[in-house]
């Protein structure tokens, strides 16, 4: 057990480190930069083979502030940061990356939100994204509680209060690359809504080496598994907004079947997912959306009597041999054929919406088309 003195700091920050010699010295420096100084911050550098080590003690004697835990094995992120904050002593903590740099006000900024705002368990910030030389690249987009019901809209730039973490427990070992997610739903499903600032406190580093970049299809995969295992608190978070709904269905199906219970949950908070049907490979079809993603399907199904698409630029083309024609036939074509819905993810929700205003009773997606023909897209 930790034990509490006079002067313990008001935050308490981890910095998980491995070979991160490149930017480790800017992170730290914004850290040593902030305008609130009542801080520690608890470096742990997991096994790194370059110079990160020499790095980190060269600010350790240099600032008392600053702890040095070495890994004896390589841990990796989640129980890196559990083995930081198991040493931590402040009232509010975070944790940042090698990579990534606090603007000069952050901790200050977040810290006053939240002893203003004594029920919020958390707080968000805005960050802007750079690239390898520091280039501002653009904003990541504004923090709403309701898009976690999707993804980690987190972002990098946050702080919850130590005594949030110690109802929540530890982070996951087992969902690396996705443990972040992963907390903070249990952070919403114990004490509700994450709070936003909106101000732009973090520079968030995008480059080829970072984890993130070099991860993407293990990331995608976990973050299904951890969305099925949290389906109906996901649901209730979107609050009833159908677009967060309707995405969280298409990610799904796109990397596997929803099954008859999970399409219930869904069933049960959106008008428009109950539009949606099986595909049936007997009968006769119309795909709506002509470019990548409907090109690549009606390479793959049979049946396919025609390409619908809002573009006039598609229209009267062939593509795969079949002619592409105006949206105002939709409504009739559908008495007859089944229509496909061939969009990604980020596009599906607002067509179907459309769709369905417009008296389409019965859709399918390309997302699950792709599944039951075994082929992922």
């Amino acid at each position: 057990m930790k034990t509490i003195t006079k002067n313990m700091p008001i935050i308490s920050i981890v910095l998980p480190v491995f070979n991160g010699e490149t930017y480790l010295s800017e992170s730290i420096e914004s850290i040593i930069s902030q305008s609130f100084n009542d801080w520690e911050l608890i470096i742990v550098d997991d096994c790194s083979t370059d110079s990160t080590p020499q790095i980190i003690s060269r600010y350790k004697a240099a600032d008392k502030r600053i702890r040095f835990i070495r890994n004896e094995e390589n841990k990796r992120l989640p129980e890196s940061l559990n083995i930081g904050f198991r040493n931590a002593y402040g009232e509010y903590y975070t944790w940042t990356s090698d990579d990534n740099i606090f603007e000069v006000e952050a901790l200050s900024e977040m810290k006053n939100f939240l002893d203003s705002h004594k029920d919020a368990p958390m707080v968000v910030a805005n960050m802007a994204c750079i690239d390898a030389i520091g280039e501002r690249i653009n904003d990541r987009g504004i923090f709403r509680n309701e898009k976690m019901a999707l993804n980690n809209y987190v972002g990098a730039c946050f702080l919850y209060r130590a005594d949030v973490a110690k109802r929540v427990g530890e982070y996951n070992n087992n969902l690396f690359l996705i443990e972040d997610y992963d907390y903070w739903l249990r952070i919403i499903e114990l004490f509700g809504p994450l709070s936003h600032l909106d101000k732009y406190l973090y520079r968030y580093r995008v480059h080829k080496n970072s984890l993130t970049g070099k991860r993407l299809s293990d990331i995608r995969k976990k973050l299904n598994e951890l969305r099925r295992s949290k389906l109906e608190l996901l649901i209730n978070i979107a609050n009833g907004e159908q677009e967060w709904i309707v995405r969280l269905f298409c990610e799904l199906a796109e990397m596997g079947c929803v099954t008859d219970e999970e399409k219930s949950l869904f069933n049960k908070k959106s008008f428009i997912i109950r539009h949606i049907i099986s595909y049936d490979a007997k009968k006769p079809s119309v795909i709506y959306g002509a470019g990548m993603f409907g090109t690549m399907l009606g390479r793959r199904i049979d049946n396919v009597k025609y390409y619908i698409d809002k573009s006039s630029d598609k229209v009267g083309k062939r593509i795969n041999d079949i002619k592409v024609i105006s949206i105002d036939s939709i409504c009739d074509l559908s008495k007859e054929y089944q229509i496909i819905v061939a969009l990604n993810t980020y596009s599906i929700y607002s067509a179907l919406k459309e769709l369905c205003e417009m008296g389409i009773d019965k859709l399918c997606i390309i997302q699950t088309i792709m599944t039951q023909t075994g082929e992922m897209l």
